[in-house]
């Protein structure tokens, strides 16, 4: 079992319109309302896989119930942790003639002292029954910036593995916690070494400085272009498939599903990267954690590995 730890939960609001004109009145081709949020993302794939996860993270409110229903109807393992303020609403206005996204993220609910120690008693409950944690997201407002980084060392002590997927105030906290492994994309990527970060070669380098003073394993990804990943002593490149990308929003967040799918079938590390990027790419099909295994499967075999050890 897989606990995915995501306080920032969402209902994301999804508009498709022919063509985007800032200033201009538009009307929508489709829409689609559903929950949001990083952890959703990684829950929907890691389903998708047949990969037992469960999810929790904060809801509050009519949104908050409409989360935790629609959750279950998706069948996604969802374990919430339930707050006074109403939960967040995030939006995304999708181009459809250049295929390009426009996201506004609201913050979050202001999260108390005592919802956020709700959340950290939730953890300890479930930490028992789970081998691997995927800590995911922005934290909301109001909690401390090394939240992530106390749980984290909680999941060592008790002899599991942490995945860190976050950004903002709790990325730095979190990584000198030194997770089992670092999932980042490249400009997050670029903060924490302050090196520039915008090629393979560039992400070879960043990749090695990060596993070095952060984690064991690292994974740093340059969109489109694919991901560049640290393990032990080697350094590999995975450039996903050419595809028409639809929807980008959560390609990220597949990707991590991949790893840690691949991770908990004892996976080697090409065919750990190989699952990632596939995943990613699927992803792209369709936005928000939404795809199939079959879509997977074949995008697998197309996806490009090679060795960049420097």
């Amino acid at each position: 079992m897989i606990l995915i730890v995501s306080p920032n939960l969402a209902v994301d609001q999804t508009v498709y319109v022919d063509h985007l004109v800032a200033g201009q009145i538009h009307r929508s081709r489709s829409t689609r309302r559903e929950p949001g949020g990083k952890g959703v993302n990684v829950a929907r794939v890691l389903t998708t896989l047949g990969i037992p996860c469960l999810l929790t993270g904060f809801v509050g409110g009519p949104q908050g119930e409409f989360i935790s229903q629609r959750l279950k109807e998706e069948r996604i393992s969802f374990t919430p942790c339930w707050i006074q303020n109403e939960s967040r609403t995030c939006y995304l206005l999708v181009d459809e003639e250049r295929l390009q996204q426009t996201v506004v993220n609201e913050p979050g609910p202001e999260i108390s002292a005592d919802e956020s120690a709700s959340l950290v008693s939730l953890f300890r409950k479930e930490l028992g029954s789970v081998k691997w944690l995927i800590f995911t997201g922005t934290l909301p407002p109001g909690m401390r910036s090394g939240f992530y980084a106390e749980l984290i060392s909680m999941a060592q002590k008790a002899g599991k593995r942490a995945l860190l997927d976050c950004s903002g105030v709790a990325l730095r906290p979190a990584t000198q916690a030194r997770p089992f492994m670092l999932k980042i994309n490249h400009v997050e990527a670029a903060s924490l070494i302050e090196t520039p970060v915008g090629n393979a070669e560039q992400a070879v380098r960043a990749a090695g400085a990060l596993q070095a003073e952060f984690s064991a394993m690292v994974m740093i990804t340059l969109g489109a272009a694919g991901a560049v990943l640290a393990s032990d002593d080697h350094r590999y490149l995975f450039v996903p498939p050419a595809i028409q990308a639809r929807n980008t929003v959560g390609s990220g967040d597949a990707a991590l599903s991949g790893v840690v799918a691949a991770l908990t079938q004892g996976l080697p590390i090409e065919e750990l990267g190989k699952l990632a990027m596939a995943a990613g790419a699927a992803n792209a099909l369709h936005g928000g954690g939404h795809c199939t295994k079959n879509e997977i499967d074949q995008l697998k075999t197309q996806v490009q590995c090679r060795q960049m050890d420097l």
